[in-house]
């Protein structure tokens, strides 16, 4: 009889109260070893005349380090804990990657101030400085200089696939 009174309105079911989800996992800062502290938020968003609820998870204290690591995280999403991580895990790899040296001239490359950045350059005897083109930290910077030896590494096998091919021929 009560789904009867509640199909016809009568009687108003109980509310059932959610429970808190879990909290998702969140990676440390690579750089300071800080793990941020959540809050849960339930946040109610208007689609074209629909409301849509979604569990959102957001950040109460975090380090010092919140731009390198969110410098390092895709643009497009729009979850904090998943950008939050992402930026983590990318930071990570920069940082435990060696620098390489130069293709070019073999060297190690040394820290040069840079008179049009407040981030100092990585400079080699190829004197070959490294563009100012998005670069944020130094972290960056140091990606910016693996992906120069990357490039310079894969152009010079290139030439000696050519020559090679080449001499083949002949």
């Amino acid at each position: 009889m009560n789904w009867l009174k509640r199909l016809l309105r009568l009687e108003e079911p109980e509310p059932v109260e959610k429970p808190e989800p879990e909290p998702p996992v969140v990676e440390p800062c690579p750089i300071c070893g800080l793990t941020p502290k959540l809050k849960h938020a339930c946040v109610t968003r208007n689609y074209r005349g629909y409301y849509l609820e979604k569990d959102s998870w957001q950040f109460l204290e975090w380090c010092d380090h919140v731009e390198s690591i969110l410098s390092f995280a895709p643009f497009f999403e729009d979850e904090n804990v998943q950008k939050w991580n992402t930026g983590c895990q990318r930071l990570k790899t920069v940082i435990d990657e060696p620098i390489p040296e130069c293709p070019a001239c073999g060297e190690k490359p040394v820290v040069q101030t840079d008179s049009e950045s407040d981030i100092p350059q990585l400079v080699c005897s190829c004197n070959e400085l490294l563009s100012n083109v998005e670069i944020t930290n130094v972290y960056k910077r140091k990606r910016e200089w693996i992906r120069r030896c990357m490039e310079l590494k894969r152009k010079q096998d290139n030439v000696k696939d050519m020559e090679q091919l080449i001499g083949e021929t002949q």
